[in-house]
Parts: structure tokens; C-alpha cells; sequence
């Protein structure tokens, strides 16, 4: 018996083998995704928003083993992880929520859009393709539920003191005095951060260390602080290291050469204060009588 396919089954075949890849034989796509529709618009004022911040690239882009995303409270005490990785929303208290649309992302924080408030919106560099390209370059969306976007501008440098090099990727937390939720960014790999056009007041100004990257400083963390008063533009230098409750003590003492020797201790000392001369005491053995003491340098000035 012979047998003839009809037209539905041949459209059923036709449905069943297609696919939403890449076309066979299509060329490589080598530019990385770029934003093409932002939600609000950078500058809005929007007193009743409610719905979600959306970023609309111009292709499909990887899930990143989607995961919740991240905020800048104390409510935010996991690891900020999938696609929420590339996203900073501030100042928010508690866990932002950050969803995958297969071209778009949209984020919200879960306290919802607070009355009164300038958002910062920050993609940071990292978005990936199908292609494996990668967005190298970032962007910041800034809009307000209330007032006029601010034009006042905090700029600064991280570093690390224990390993007297730039804090890379350093998480920076500026804290408007009285409130207790932050505006967060980034040190870069030279350790320079920037938020612009955020509201003049006084600051506490943090560098952190986030080494399990949930957004916030905790205890063990290497951090540093100042208070910067901003009114149209201010900037800090901050020194991470690991704080503790007991000071430091000498761990070891050691020639150099025949006039000076190196004093090691516990602990880190601080950027500033050496110890004046007058306070160091060194006895010569065995009849412990005084040496004065010339110069007290740090071990950088000394190098």
C-alpha cells in the first residue's frame, strides 16, 4: 500500500524541526549587545512610577544562570549572582529583583519605587550574547520619583593598605547623612570611582573589600570610611583594611643594616601618625643604655 502525506502532516513536520538558533550558514555576529530602549528615560522625573526599570538591548542575551539580584540594604546579606551580577541599583533598602526577557532586563527593587528618591541605574560592563560577545562598556541611568536630578558630583580613590596597591573593583557605599541606604558603584582597575548627579549633603563615604559579593560591608570585610561634605563636588582617598577590636602589637624586630632596623607588627598601622622619636625608646645590651633615635619612616618612605 502506498501511502500520500497530506498538507497537515507536512506542516506539522515543518513546525516540529523549526528552531529559534542561529540560522545555518548565517554569518558570526561579532559586535557585543548593545542598549536600544531604556525604561524610564535617564533625567525622567516620575513621581508615580511603579512598574519596572527595563534595559532593551538589540538581540537575545545570555541568562547567566539567572539568579535573584542584588541590593544596597542590610536586607541583602547573600551573594548577588546571575544576570543581577551586572546590574546596581541604589539607594535601596533590601534585595532588588533582576529578571531575565530573553533581549531585555527588568529590575525592581522588592521595597518597590520609594517616594522622594534619585535613582541610580547602573549596567556595569559584562553583558554577554549568543555570540560570546561581550559589552565592555557600561552605562548609568539616573531618574527621580520627586525631585530635580541633582548635578553635585563625588569622585575618589581606593586602595588597599596592607597590599599598598589600588582596591580594584572595590564596592563603594555613599551614605546621605541621616538616611542609612546607600549610592553604590565601583572603584575601576585604577581604584577611581565617580557618582554624579547625586543630591549635596554629608556623606559617609565607604570603600569595601566585598569578597563574598553580596553589595554590603561586613565584619571581616577590608574597608575604610570618611565623612565628605559634597555641595557641588568633593572627593575622598580611602584606605581598606581589615578592622579589629585589639591593637596592634610587635610582632617581630629585625637589623637592616648597622644603624636601623624594621619593627613588624600584628596588625596594620595608620596611613598617618608615625610615631614621633620621642616616644621610641631603644636600649643597647647588656647594660641597656639609651640610643637615640634619628628618624621613624614608614616602610614605604623607607623603600
Amino acid at each position: 500500500m502506498r501511502l500520500t502525506p497530506t498538507p497537515l502532516a507536512g506542516l506539522l513536520f515543518l513546525a516540529a524541526c523549526a528552531s529559534e538558533g542561529i540560522p545555518p550558514g548565517a554569518p558570526p555576529r561579532l559586535a557585543p549587545p548593545a542598549v536600544i530602549l531604556v525604561t524610564p528615560d535617564s533625567g525622567a522625573i516620575l513621581p508615580a512610577f511603579s512598574g519596572d526599570a527595563v534595559l532593551q538591548f538589540d538581540e537575545v542575551i545570555d541568562e547567566m544562570a539567572q539568579g535573584s539580584g542584588g541590593g544596597g540594604g542590610r536586607g541583602a546579606a547573600s551573594a548577588v549572582n546571575g544576570i543581577g551580577r551586572e546590574i546596581v541599583l541604589s539607594p535601596v533598602a533590601g534585595p532588588v529583583k533582576v529578571t531575565w526577557h530573553r533581549s531585555a532586563i527588568h529590575i525592581k527593587p522588592k521595597e518597590g519605587w520609594k517616594p522622594g528618591r534619585v535613582y541610580h541605574l547602573q549596567l556595569l560592563p559584562g553583558i554577554t550574547d549568543l555570540h560570546r560577545n561581550v559589552l565592555k562598556h557600561g552605562q548609568t541611568i539616573i531618574f527621580s520619583t520627586g525631585p530635580k536630578i541633582p548635578t553635585a558630583s563625588l569622585r575618589g580613590l581606593a586602595l588597599s593598605w596592607v597590599e599598598q596597591h589600588t582596591l580594584t573593583q572595590g564596592l563603594i557605599r555613599a551614605v546621605l547623612k541621616p538616611d542609612t541606604i546607600a549610592y553604590l558603584t565601583y572603584a575601576d582597575s585604577a581604584g577611581r570611582f565617580r557618582l554624579d548627579d547625586v543630591p549635596p549633603g554629608q556623606y559617609v563615604v565607604y570603600a569595601v573589600n566585598d569578597a563574598n559579593s553580596n553589595r554590603v560591608r561586613d565584619p571581616r570585610e577590608a574597608f575604610d570610611s570618611t565623612v565628605v561634605t559634597l555641595d557641588s563636588s568633593a572627593s575622598a582617598t580611602l584606605w581598606t583594611f581589615v578592622h579589629d577590636t585589639t591593637g596592634p602589637r610587635i610582632r617581630q624586630s629585625e637589623p637592616i643594616d648597622s644603624v636601623s632596623f624594621r619593627v613588624t607588627f600584628t596588625a596594620p598601622l595608620a596611613t598617618t601618625g608615625l610615631p614621633d622619636t620621642a616616644t621610641v625608646h631603644v636600649f643597647q645590651l647588656p647594660d641597656s643604655t639609651p640610643v637615640a633615635v634619628a628618624r621613624v619612616l614608614s616602610l614605604a618612605a623607607n623603600d
